[in-house]
C-alpha cells in the first residue's frame, strides 16, 4: 500500500514539474517488473524519487500515529468494561505456598512454619486444600512482620 501511495506522490511531483496541473496518465502494466529509472512509465531521476519518499515519509507516519491512537482509544472503553464485568482473582500455587513456608522455615522460625501448617491441620504443605492456600500466606506474611519490625527497630 505505501508503494502504492509513493507512486501517486510520484505521478503528482512529475505533473507538477511539467506544469500541466493534472496527474500524468497511468502506464500500462509491465507486469510487475519496473524499468530503471521509471516508476508507472514516467522516467524519474534519484532525485525525484528521494524528494518524492521524503515527502511521503511524514505523512505515513502521522497516519500510522493517528490509526494507533484511534484504536487505543477505542480500545480503552473495552477493556475497562472487561475489567468491571469480571474482576481478576489471584490464586496462590502450591509452589508459591510451600516456597513461603519454607522461607519462614529456614530464615525466621521452623516453630512458626510447623504451627501455621499444624492450625491447618496438615502436616505437609501437599495436604493442603487449593482453597487454604491463600489464608495458608496470610498466616506466613504474619508469621514474618514481627521479626521484620524487630530487625528494622535494631533490637537485634
Amino acid at each position: 500500500m505505501f508503494e502504492k501511495f509513493l507512486s501517486i506522490l510520484e505521478r503528482i511531483a512529475v505533473a507538477l514539474e511539467n506544469g500541466t496541473g493534472e496527474q500524468a496518465a497511468p502506464a500500462p502494466s509491465t507486469r510487475g517488473r519496473k524499468a530503471k529509472g521509471e516508476v508507472n512509465g514516467v522516467a524519474v531521476s534519484p532525485e525525484q524519487l528521494a524528494a518524492a519518499a521524503a515527502a511521503a515519509a511524514p505523512a505515513a507516519s502521522q497516519t500510522a500515529q493517528v490509526s494507533q491512537a484511534a484504536a487505543a482509544t477505542a480500545a480503552a472503553p473495552a477493556a475497562a468494561a472487561t475489567v468491571a464485568e469480571k474482576p481478576v482473582e489471584v490464586v496462590p500455587t502450591l509452589q508459591q505456598v510451600a516456597d513461603a513456608i519454607i522461607d519462614l522455615a529456614n530464615n525466621h522460625s521452623r516453630d512458626a512454619a510447623v504451627g501455621i501448617l499444624a492450625k491447618f491441620n496438615v502436616k505437609k504443605v501437599p495436604e493442603l486444600k487449593p482453597e487454604q492456600f491463600a489464608s495458608v500466606l496470610a498466616a506466613v506474611a504474619a508469621a514474618k512482620a514481627p521479626a521484620l519490625n524487630v530487625a528494622a527497630a535494631g533490637l537485634v
